[in-house]
């Protein structure tokens, strides 16, 4: 009995300690720092970083948990889930009163260690800070509240700081046309490679050893390599969090500590990005760990523990698995959309994100999830349900939709985080009436419709074809302009979707195919540059322009060596009097045709011209140049059964195409008005020559343009 009553009495005495702390009121009003380096010449859109003292006893229990070391009688605080410690920040501008409120973030700052290949934490007297970019000059205050699982911990006193004019630029919005992107009131055309996540020697891609860590050397050369596309003239890159090397949050639920390096460089990139005025398309969460079984081998990082041994069935993975299918319990990628349990966790994730890069203008757009048709694939038995007529089906295709809108809303509605434009990736509809990403069938019973979603302001399409007549499937009849019935081509493929849903569409990604880019020499990716952006999209990014083995002496695997032409790309399309076509409200018009003694349709042209039909940019492509006979001799690259074949024999020879008999036309001009027409080779695009051609009554005119060989 006396043993019994002496367990209580501790317990009792236990208990009254930890309730004095939590229930301790606020006071000390917390003393906020600016820590960025210019704290004294704070600038518009720069950043500004804030931080302060975190009180002794809430530290410790913050070290508590970071470092699994419970305090005996008190709680452990995570710092990275809000109802555990919550940073609310309030700026005021003081002129206008507008107020803009910001989360905190936990922050461990890091050093570089390149002797032990790796990261070394580094103590640092503000691990709770808070970011914002100011967008207005002026006078501003800041105000804070800390609070600890959910009661009010601690204020802070006003600080007030003032913000210098500046010549940075703003964040990425909506055109009035609702169909491209300006910044600052001018137009934009993003036109960029894909740099995805570090991948150099495919370190911890499909790595079947629990204890390898990212190898720093990964990071350096992928900093480098964007440094490097930056100082080529690059502007515009795409970027994913991905579990290989940049995701915060993969083997522990709510818990980011131990992928706080991958946080820490990818500070460290965004730095260098507002530095040189550069845009970051960021998509928010690669695919992988929405498959039950990853694609290329990257079983590491997929949602549930199989691994594939090529000798017997799927067996258990030695690397954890996604934390969601760990602590949920669940076997089915699709079940955590479709938990709401899951997605309050997930949310979190987003916070910190919001938190720690939200606030930057060199984040151009969002992306929410890269590929949603993998939702429950398995990539070993080419099992896609997203693309299955079923209850598996609708279940995939609908957990893809509610993931799209849940954390829409929750960046926009809740986190008050409208300075971004969302997107929602999706294959391309091709096809007369299809409008959704997945396939359309009457007894699906449910369409991933998150294009329609009132908080995703753009579609991103990710679409890989080989063909040479893959931007003009199938036309008829005498129109370039109008998008006629049965026809299939990217442009009209791009209005139907801009017409439904009235918003931008991009290609976030592009390319011809696996090993295709390297047994056509990237041949294929410079005409694909080239002709892609005239095809109504609002931005492109092209796939297949990152990987390479550093020191590696066979250079066709170095796919940088594309980087230039996208510059040129870029800088082309970015000249005023083509912006000035955009905003105009063009026509787009498309057209193919045969040559006098030959199968197929074997050349192609795209263009658009102004409202006032005065001026014209253009593409002409020779379709017998392809990536299946570009390459100018014999190359060497690791995998010779790439897929570089193309299935139409009339593209089978590459052969030059001169403007007669057969002349292409352009239209939609001023009727009986000479024009003059500059050609440019799409490898340099060095002039090649100007022709005067004069339109006809119907404001048609009859293209006179240089033979059409293999370099142009």
């Amino acid at each position: 009995m006396w043993n019994f009553l002496r367990i209580i009495i501790i317990a009792s005495i236990s208990f009254v300690a930890f309730s004095q702390e939590e229930n301790e009121s606020p006071k000390a009003p917390l003393l906020l720092q600016i820590i960025t380096p210019e704290k004294n010449e704070i600038r518009k859109y720069a950043k500004l970083e804030l931080g302060f003292e975190v009180p002794e006893r809430l530290n410790n229990r913050i070290n508590a948990f970071i470092h699994e070391n419970p305090i005996r009688g008190q709680r452990s605080i995570n710092p990275f889930l809000e109802w555990e410690l919550d940073i609310v920040a309030v700026f005021k501008h003081l002129e206008t009163g507008q107020e803009i409120e910001r989360s905190g973030f936990y922050y461990v700052d890091m050093q570089r260690d390149f002797r032990l290949n790796g990261w070394r934490n580094i103590d640092t007297e503000f691990p709770l800070r808070v970011r914002f970019a100011p967008t207005e000059s002026g006078e501003w205050e800041v105000n804070l509240k800390l609070n600890v699982l959910g009661e009010l911990y601690r204020v802070s006193q006003p600080l007030k700081f003032t913000v210098l004019e500046s010549t940075n630029k703003g964040f990425v919005s909506l055109h009035s046309s609702k169909r491209y992107f300006e910044r600052d009131g001018e137009m934009i055309l993003p036109t960029g490679a894909n740099l995805p996540f570090p991948s150099i020697n495919n370190n911890r891609v499909w790595t079947h050893n629990p204890k390898e860590k990212l190898n720093l050397e990964t990071w350096y050369f992928f900093q480098n390599d964007i440094q490097r596309y930056v100082n080529e003239g690059g502007k515009y890159f795409r970027f994913f969090m991905s579990p290989l090397a940049t995701e915060i949050e993969f083997e522990k639920l709510g818990n980011y500590f131990d992928r706080q390096y991958a946080a820490w460089e990818m500070d460290k990139m965004i730095d260098f990005c507002e530095e040189n005025d550069v845009l970051i398309n960021f998509n928010l969460m690669y695919h992988t760990p929405i498959m039950q079984m990853a694609d290329y081998y990257m079983f590491a990082h997929d949602y549930t523990d199989n691994w594939h041994d090529p000798s017997t069935p799927p067996h258990k993975d030695v690397n954890p698995p996604y934390a969601y299918s760990k602590e949920f319990n669940s076997r089915m990628p699709s079940d955590f959309p479709l938990n709401p349990e899951a997605m309050r966790f997930f949310k979190q994730r987003i916070r910190y994100i919001m938190a720690r890069w939200g606030y930057t203008p060199a984040i151009s757009t969002i992306e929410l999830l890269s590929e949603p048709w993998h939702m429950n694939e398995n990539w070993m038995e080419h099992y896609v349900p997203y693309d299955s007529i079923g209850a598996l089906g609708d279940s995939a295709r609908k957990a893809a939709h509610i993931y799209h809108r849940e954390i829409a809303n929750y960046i926009k509605e809740e986190l008050n985080i409208n300075h971004y434009l969302l997107g929602a990736v999706g294959k391309f509809p091709r096809g007369q009436e299809s409008i959704f990403s997945n396939i359309e069938h009457p007894n699906i019973k449910y369409n991933d419709s998150s294009w329609f979603e009132k908080n995703i302001d753009f579609i991103s399409l990710s679409y890989y074809a080989s063909q040479p007549d893959k931007m003009i499937i199938s036309k008829r009849g005498r129109s370039n302009n109008d998008c006629e019935e049965g026809e299939n081509s990217y442009t009209c493929g791009i209005e139907k979707l801009q017409n439904v849903y009235d918003k931008p569409v991009i290609f976030g990604e592009s390319d011809h195919g696996d090993f295709s880019n390297s047994c056509s020499d990237l041949e294929g990716h410079k005409i694909d540059l080239m002709r892609l952006n005239l095809s109504g999209v609002a931005g492109h990014y092209i796939w297949g322009a990152y990987m390479y083995k550093p020191g590696d002496n066979v250079t066709v695997l170095d796919q940088r060596r594309i980087w230039p032409e996208i510059v040129k790309t870029q800088n082309y399309y970015e000249q005023d009097f083509i912006l000035d076509i955009l905003k105009s409200g063009p026509e787009f018009g498309r057209q193919r045709s045969t040559i006098r003694g030959r199968n197929g349709y074997l050349k192609e042209h795209h263009y658009i011209t102004n409202k006032d039909e005065s001026n014209a940019v253009g593409v002409l492509y020779n379709r017998t140049f392809n990536i299946g006979n570009a390459i100018t001799e014999p190359l060497q690259y690791e995998d010779p059964h790439g897929d570089c074949t193309i299935n139409n024999e009339s593209f089978h020879e590459a052969i030059e195409i001169t403007w007669r008999p057969k002349k292409m036309t352009l239209q939609g001009l001023q009727p009986r008005t000479n024009y003059l027409i500059s050609y440019f080779d799409y490898k340099n695009h060095s002039l090649v020559n100007v022709f005067e051609v004069r339109s006809n009554r119907r404001g048609n005119l009859n293209l006179v343009h240089p033979v059409l060989g293999k370099d142009r």
